[in-house]
């Protein structure tokens, strides 16, 4: 029975990579492939392109009389063209130090004065060996790594090479190839490749994002809203990852966040100006990754346009700090809700000793403090300067009826 698998596996090797034999390593591997392309040019030049081959084995290989095929142009590989065991060897437009080329590190051999580009339009590239059998292919498309594959093109912010992947599969298959995002044996610029050098090590994918809970759960539709925090799991902790509202009509962006750990995403903003009122979806979206999503996880209620009916909120002064250590812009007046519900403060006030003292601060923008949590009002915001060795804070609620006095802090 053994002996069956052996030969299954013999057999899935020659329909992966052809016929073993001279040329190919035990697993059916080339023993020298297409290793990375730069096709897409560099910072320095447009034409700044190479193609790198690698020894896959343990042995020094001569690769003398082989030829390499871009499209319908042979290049030939001189005498004495040696690849180290597991080395690379470099086939350039321009040689190291040229004004056209970003390399820094040796070309083994240039093409300066001769044909050699890699079409943007899409191309194939034949590696053959001195008796003419092929030993690799890479690409082979009439469409260039750019068109429709994800891989970038040379712009503004350079541009990255062509790597082959590891396991070593099909040079022919797109899938096996990878965009560079490491960036070795380059002058200071910013394209992305490896040549003569291991290629990137591709970042972990993670899991799909989850949900678990949101803070708040409740919300009016007001123009600055801050999802404290959504917690979870598999949270990207890279660029890339994005947050949005949905409610089957509408969709809604955050436009800033901080992710604390892959389990805590806290201070997530959001503009609810135009927000439907109802049941909203909190998603989360890892790159390359189904999102996550908590189904009516949101709720959002209709914002009044007039002062409402205030009689049952119960909005209190917990703390004032008027001597602070650190200097008098430390100054603040914080607010608790004691009741069962949120509240807007849009309207509500709060100034010092009356009459006299400050200038009376009107909270003019939507502002929600949630059910039995505190809200901070810094003096920076207010201009209420608390005085050092004695005052009264007062709240008013958007009517300009009195809510609360406090005490003489200095008597």
């Amino acid at each position: 029975m053994k002996i069956g698998w052996v030969g299954m596996i013999g057999i899935g090797l020659i329909l992966i990579f052809g016929q073993v034999g001279q040329g190919r390593t035990d697993t059916g591997v080339p023993e020298v492939i297409i290793n990375e392309v730069a096709w897409a040019g560099s910072s320095a030049s447009s034409s700044d392109e190479w193609i790198e081959l690698k020894n896959t084995t343990d042995a020094d290989i001569d690769l003398s009389g082989w030829q390499i095929t871009i499209n319908a142009l042979d290049i030939t590989l001189p005498e004495n063209s040696i690849i180290p065991a597991n080395g690379f060897y470099l086939i350039a437009k321009y040689k190291t130090g040229h004004p056209n080329s970003a390399l820094n590190v040796a070309v083994d051999l240039d093409r300066e004065g001769k044909q050699f580009s890699i079409s943007n339009n899409g191309f194939v590239i034949t590696l053959q060996d001195a008796t003419g059998q092929t030993e690799d292919i890479a690409w082979d498309s009439t469409k260039p790594p750019s068109s429709g594959y994800g891989y970038r093109n040379s712009d503004d912010s350079g541009s990255a090479s062509l790597e082959r992947k590891a396991p070593i599969g099909k040079g022919d298959d797109k899938t096996s190839w990878q965009e560079a995002t490491d960036s070795i044996n380059f002058d200071d610029i910013k394209d992305l490749g490896t040549p003569k050098a291991d290629n990137s090590i591709p970042p972990a994918i993670l899991p799909s994002p989850i949900i678990t809970s949101i803070t708040p759960e409740e919300t009016l539709a007001i123009d600055d809203f801050v999802l404290d925090q959504i917690d979870g799991d598999n949270f990207a902790m890279t660029n890339g990852l994005q947050i949005k509202l949905q409610n089957g009509t509408q969709e809604i962006w955050a436009t800033d966040w901080q992710v604390l750990s892959p389990m805590l995403i806290i201070n997530i903003e959001f503009d609810l100006t135009d927000a439907e009122t109802g049941s909203w979806d909190v998603v989360v979206i890892n790159p390359d990754q189904p999102p996550a999503i908590l189904m009516n996880a949101l709720t959002i209620l209709e914002l009044e346009d007039e002062p409402g009916d205030y009689s049952n909120a119960d909005i209190q002064i917990s703390e004032i700090y008027p001597h602070p250590t650190t200097g008098a812009n430390s100054e603040f007046i914080e607010l608790y809700n004691a009741g069962d519900n949120s509240v807007n403060l849009k309207g509500w006030q709060l100034d010092d000793q009356f009459p006299g003292g400050s200038a009376v601060y009107t909270i003019n923008t939507d502002t929600i403090i949630e059910s039995h949590q505190y809200y901070v009002f810094e003096k920076l915001q207010t201009k209420i300067s608390l005085n050092d060795t004695g005052d009264y804070v007062r709240l008013l609620n958007p009517q300009a009826a009195l809510v609360e006095t406090t005490p003489n802090y200095g008597s």
